[in-house]
């Protein structure tokens, strides 16, 4: 009988070994084209914190855009978690170039608090927008800014 047990163990520790290297395996596909669209949305190649809206007019004939840098926060988190899962390398290198350069702009003074003598707030980030502009905050401190720019270079860290 214990032969037997640990025989359904064995196969069920197969089993969802094959799950997880199958979803793993899938979830590139599922997350490349989100990934592609923010990519190809940015303001430039050189200029990687994204517009309120990834469809806001990025032309100069539009007298203010607002960026949200809490947007870009997230998709930097994101990018070193997919890395974790990309099929190729190259495609790894991909992502966390990305994460790294978004992360890079996100600390310089233009979006961190300390390069703008005005805040005078407990917190990391400028520019975050809180929805629709100009119906809600824009060029505000979020909090969720804040953490998804800690959780970005704390995944870096650890690469």
């Amino acid at each position: 009988m214990r032969k037997k047990v640990i025989g359904d163990v064995a196969i069920a520790s197969v089993v969802i070994v094959v799950i997880v290297v199958a979803v793993c395996s899938c979830l590139h596909r599922i997350f490349q084209h989100p990934t592609n669209y923010v990519l190809t949305h940015l303001p430039s190649s050189t200029d990687l914190i994204t517009y309120w809206d990834y469809d806001a007019p990025h032309n100069s004939t539009i007298k203010y855009q607002p960026r949200d840098t809490s947007a870009a926060a997230i998709f930097a988190s994101a990018l070193v978690e997919l890395s974790q899962y990309a099929p190729t390398s190259d495609l790894k290198d991909q992502f966390l170039t990305n994460a790294k350069a978004i992360v890079d702009q996100l600390s310089s003074p233009k979006y961190m608090i300390y390069g703008d003598k005005d805040y005078k707030l407990p917190a990391l980030l400028t520019n975050g927008t809180m929805g629709p502009y100009p119906k809600n905050g824009y060029d505000v401190s979020l909090v969720y800014g804040d953490y998804y720019l800690t959780q970005a270079v704390i995944r870096l860290g650890k690469l």
